[in-house]
């Protein structure tokens, strides 16, 4: 089934042309995050993260099994269906999200599959992002129909390597926003709540990298100092939608420190975004406001 996410051709265009450096996986995979909570259904099972979500800082979906445009080829291990980012003032949630059907075999490819984006996500974390930004809590959903079977052994070894994997059996459509938002342990049970779906759905900051991406890189002065290596550099632009060319907004990383970077034009982004910052605790000492340049 298709997944929701980026246009197909824009995601092919981003990987069979793009610029004329190769994206790095971190790179491949915010590009791809979705404009939505509420994902389609894969084998019989589907999740939404309620809106209430929208005030607790930034909680966004990324699309990581995307089959037009891999992140990584599949020589290089298996991927889930989904990472979540929820960040906020109690700090920084990624959640790996597997669903799958009812076999055994299937679910216990799902931890398999879990398992080990974890461990390509900790290497790309590790080559690109600065101390603090590595060391969020990652932990992983395993989502099935009910009555499914699991392999409890595989679970149990994945959290010998630091990873929690919850397997979450629901009717229907899970709403999953109590187990994205915080570490989840492996002794509760899924309780389906009712909770908000407001419009719109996501906070400016949340649309502004969801619908803001700017493919491919503009090449500034900025993109000269700050991007590095193949392989060891996040680097990125975003605009606001209706904003004019001139008005965009750069976040880079790399090992050392991240830099979020505003041209003269995009003054209004720069008071919204930094306005969101403080209002939910998002500053860190990693996280460097470049002065607007003149």
């Amino acid at each position: 089934m298709a997944k929701s996410g980026p246009s197909r051709d824009a995601r092919r265009r981003g990987a069979a042309s793009g610029p004329p450096e190769p994206w790095t996986v971190l790179e491949k995979l915010v590009l791809r995050v979705l404009p939505t909570r509420q994902v389609p259904a894969e084998s019989g099972v589907r999740f939404a993260i309620s809106s209430a979500a929208r005030d607790d800082g930034i909680c966004l979906v990324f699309l990581v099994d995307d089959r037009d445009a891999p992140i990584y080829p599949d020589a290089e291990g298996p991927r889930p269906d989904y990472l979540v980012l929820h960040a906020s003032r109690r700090g920084c949630v990624l959640t790996i999200v597997e669903m799958k059907g009812r076999s055994e075999k299937n679910t216990e490819h799902g931890v398999d599959q879990i398992l080990t984006f974890y461990r390509r996500l900790k290497r790309e974390m590790a080559a690109c992002l600065p101390g603090s930004w590595r060391r969020v809590h990652i932990q992983g959903l395993l989502l099935m129909p009910e009555n499914a079977q699991f392999n409890r052994q595989k679970i149990t070894a994945a959290r010998q390597e630091g990873l929690e994997i919850y397997p979450l059996s629901y009717h229907h459509q899970a709403e999953l926003y109590e187990y994205i938002k915080q570490p989840v342990s492996h002794t509760q049970r899924y309780r389906h709540q009712q909770l908000p779906r407001r419009t719109p759905e996501l906070n400016l900051v949340e649309r502004l990298l969801a619908e803001g991406k700017v493919q491919p890189r503009i090449r500034d002065a900025r993109f000269t100092e700050r991007r590095g290596a193949a392989d060891d550099t996040l680097y990125l632009n975003f605009r606001r939608p209706g904003d004019p060319a001139r008005a965009y907004v750069t976040l880079s990383a790399n090992r050392k420190d991240a830099v979020l970077a505003f041209t003269p034009d995009a003054t209004d982004a720069r008071q919204e975004v930094l306005a969101h910052l403080e209002a939910h605790g998002l500053q860190c000492p990693a996280l460097r406001i470049a002065p607007v340049a003149p």
